[in-house]
Formats: C-alpha cells, structure tokens, sequence
C-alpha cells in the first residue's frame, strides 16, 4: 500500500512538471498560448519582435520568476529593468481573456509591498493592434508601459503593482473598463502622452490615482476615483476634480463626469453597511457575513496569498453602486444586456471589433 501511495505521489509531481511551460527569450514568429498547455512560467525576459504577434487565449496563467535567470541579448530600459523579468512588444501582443476566463500574470512568489517583475511593455508604433482584454496584472513595476503605442486594454485588473499604466511618448492608449487599484505609488502615470480613460474605476493607490507631467493632454471622462491616499489627481487638467454638477443618480460630478465616491464593490464592507440600512428588504441582514474578510480583500489591508489570486468574485459592483449605468451612455459601450455601461470590469460588452484608427 506504502509503494502504491509512493507511485502516485511521483506521478503527480511528474504530471505537474510536465504542465508547466518554461518560456523567455526572442519571439520571432507567431505564437499561442493555450490554458490547457500552461501554466506558462516567464524565466527571463520574453521580447516579441516586429516580425511575430503572441495570442494568449482565454483562461491562460502566466507566471514570472521573482529572481529572473541572467539574459544579455534583450536590451534593458532602465536598472529596474536589468534586475527583474520583463515581456516586451515590438510587435503585436493579443491577450483574449474573457469574463468567465481570466487571463493573469503574477510572479510566482506574490511580495505584498514590493514588485516582482516588470510588466509588460509596449515599444511599437502607433499602428500595432495590440489588446489585453480580461486580463489581470499584479506584483509588476507597472503592470502596463506604453512607449510611442496604443494598446487598448479592457475588462482588466491591475493591481498591487507599484503604477497601474504607464504612458510615455506620446502614447495614445485606450482604457476601458478596467479595475486600477492599490498599487504602491499612483494608478496612472502619463508623461508627453494623450492617452484615453472611459470608465474605470481607480482607487485605493497609495499615492495619486493619476500623475500627470502637467503638459499631457489626457482624455478622461465617467470614471470612479475614490480612496486615492494622497490624492486623486497631480499635475493634471485642473478641471478634474471640480465638482460642477450632479449626474442622473444624484451623485457629484466633475465636468468630465467623473465621480468621487465609494464604488461599493459586492460583498464590502459598505456594501453590507447598505444592506443592512435598505429598508426595501423584508429583514435586516447582511450578505458578508465575515466583515473582517471583506476589508481584507477591498479597504486596502495585506492581502492573503489564497484571496488574491481568486479574482473571478472581486470587484463585482454591488446593487448598491453608484457606479451603475453612470459609464458612457454611448451605444459602444452598453452593457451585454443593453443597458448603460456600468464603470469597471462588470460593464460594457464582452467583445468589440478591433478599433478604427480615429479617436
């Protein structure tokens, strides 16, 4: 009995290591990656030439080593860069998770307080397609660079990465949809860039939710900035901010129609705050049940390794929401059922065809 236990405990461990997929290096011609040939572990840095164009597919786990293996053939950004793992992008980089299958990159061992690995970075021109659509980026410097290119990323989780997205060089990106939240530094970075922000929620980041050079012109309109620590704005268009009006929910909004509130995500501790005062509901009860668990996972506490890589529950929006068809009220961004978006991951259509060139 003792010898057939030992067998399958060797079996097990072989079919483990044969799942994973070892992966670094020059991509030069087009690749997939599938989830059920993963998970993909990144060992060194991982550069997509001009010439290839990386599809991940739904589902798909990507891991990066914490202490990457020395590589000299891939030129370095800066000494941040030369000492962590990156996945750069000269040429097309497609990621087509969905809601129901999330594709994530994570470092292997997750530090709560400091970044792991890079991130991916986007060095092509301006007519690159590239998309990262449900895909979730934690533990990285900044979990998304833009260097002079457009990538359009939606339905997306960055978190616990020192920046959300960065924007250089005038980067045009697009981003919709998207959950930024507690990341070390700002959620946003923007430097001689126009990027465009349509609703995201952006909160709980240490420092500023967006950090600006004061020159870019950034497009951002119905987003939810809220619990910001130093801040939800530096060095930005001074409009963002004021509050010069009301939205059709009540709630105070800048010019831009971005809002300032709690975004109420399911299963918070305001969202049981508001369930517990609804005085529609035939009882008073609440739905979390574990407050103390609820503020672990949204009000910003150290967040247990086996809660966060759980993200298909988190950042649902509560009935409660003000964030809750108070997105763009443009037909592009409806919501699967028709209605008006809904700011974050919960809102706006599964699929889109690929973007014009127009803005």
């Amino acid at each position: 009995m003792k010898n057939h236990k030992s067998l399958i405990s060797i079996l097990m461990i072989v079919f483990c290591s044969l799942s994973e997929v070892i992966v670094g290096g020059i991509i030069n011609s087009d690749t997939k990656w599938n989830a059920e040939d993963g998970p993909y572990i990144v060992e060194r840095d991982l550069l997509i030439t001009s010439s290839a164009q990386l599809t991940i597919n739904p589902g798909t786990k990507i891991f990066i080593r914490n202490h990457p293996l020395p590589d000299t053939t891939i030129y370095q950004l800066n000494h941040v860069d030369s000492t962590t793992v990156s996945i750069k992008v000269e040429g097309i980089l497609i990621c087509l998770g969905r809601r129901d299958q999330r594709i994530s990159f994570s470092p292997l061992n997750f530090l709560p307080d400091k970044y792991c690995w890079y991130g991916i970075v986007f060095l092509n021109d301006e007519e690159a397609l590239n998309e990262l659509t449900c895909t979730d980026i934690v533990g990285a410097y900044s979990a998304v660079s833009a260097f002079s290119s457009n990538p359009q990323i939606r339905l997306s989780i960055l978190e616990y990465n020192h920046i959300g997205i960065s924007c250089f060089n005038k980067s045009n990106a697009t981003i919709y949809n998207c959950v930024i939240a507690r990341n070390f530094a700002s959620g946003i970075l923007v430097s001689g860039s126009n990027p465009r922000f349509v609703n995201n929620i952006i909160v709980f980041n240490r420092n500023h939710g967006l950090l600006c050079d004061g020159i870019s012109k950034v497009y951002l309109e119905y987003n939810c900035f809220y619990g910001n620590h130093d801040g939800n704005f530096l060095e930005c268009d001074p409009e963002f901010g004021v509050i010069v009006k009301a939205n059709k929910r009540k709630d105070s909004t800048d010019v831009y129609n971005n809002i300032f509130t709690d975004p109420v995500f399911a299963g918070s501790v305001s969202d049981s705050l508001a369930t517990e005062r609804d005085y529609n509901l035939p009882t008073l009860k609440s739905r979390v049940k574990d407050t103390a668990l609820a503020e672990i996972i949204y009000e910003g506490k150290s967040l247990p390794e086996s809660i966060w890589k759980n993200s298909k529950a988190k950042y649902q929006l509560s009935r409660y929401s003000p964030c809750i068809n108070a997105g763009h009220p443009g037909d592009n961004y409806k919501d699967i059922d028709g209605s008006r978006n809904d700011m974050g991951i919960s809102g706006g259509p599964e699929f889109v065809s690929r973007r014009s060139k127009k803005r």
